[in-house]
């Protein structure tokens, strides 16, 4: 691997500020191609992933179309509470999430589970400074995110879980931060300076 895996988590992370700063216009392209390459290299994950995030997306669909001040649409499809300006922030809003999920379907799929381990390992090597255990909270994270991904049990089922099954060994790929690692994140940070400040 070219890169560390912390790198790549760094880009995912700019991508989200990105995502935050596009209008509608922009965003409905992106969205789209981000959308198309998780289906087509991690196609299981990434519906798994909006299966498990219907509700929220819903709730966020109702939220924005029924709760944003603006023109309410056309009788009988306003239903006394939709504005065009609140269907329009549903979109933005469900399409930010799902281009989210895409992204970390695809990123799943290219580094896998030991790798991106070792990302989010990296990025929390400052809590161990200040005390704090950066085994144990990467640790977490990645079983959060096995169960976002792939698990089919409830949330509640992981608190039975055997002893054998809950405490699996792992382990890392043993990589260092390099002069590309640096050069390609300090690029990824740059690109959302700019673009946050034309936008």
């Amino acid at each position: 691997m070219l890169l560390h895996p912390a790198s790549f988590l760094f880009a995912w992370s700019c991508f989200l500020v990105l995502f935050q700063s596009m209008n509608l216009s922009l965003l409905l392209p992106v969205a789209a191609l981000a959308m198309l390459a998780a289906i087509a290299l991690s196609h299981r994950m990434f519906f798994a992933m909006l299966r498990r995030s219907r509700w929220l997306l819903l709730t966020m669909c109702v939220l924005f179309a029924t709760m944003t001040p603006g023109v309410l649409l056309s009788p009988p499809w306003s239903l006394g509470v939709v504005t065009n300006e609140g269907l329009e922030a549903a979109l933005e809003q469900t399409l930010r999430l799902t281009s989210m999920l895409a992204l970390v379907a695809f990123i799943f799929s290219a580094l896998g589970r030991s790798a991106i381990i070792a990302g989010i390992h990296a990025w929390l090597l400052p809590l161990k400074w200040i005390g704090f255990n950066r085994d144990a909270i990467a640790l977490r994270l990645m079983l959060t995110l096995d169960f976002m991904t792939s698990d089919k049990r409830r949330w509640d089922e992981f608190l039975y879980l055997p002893a054998q099954e809950s405490a699996l060994p792992i382990s890392l790929p043993a990589m260092k931060i390099r002069v590309a690692d640096v050069i390609f994140s300090s690029t990824m940070a740059t690109i959302v300076v700019m673009f946050w400040g034309t936008s």
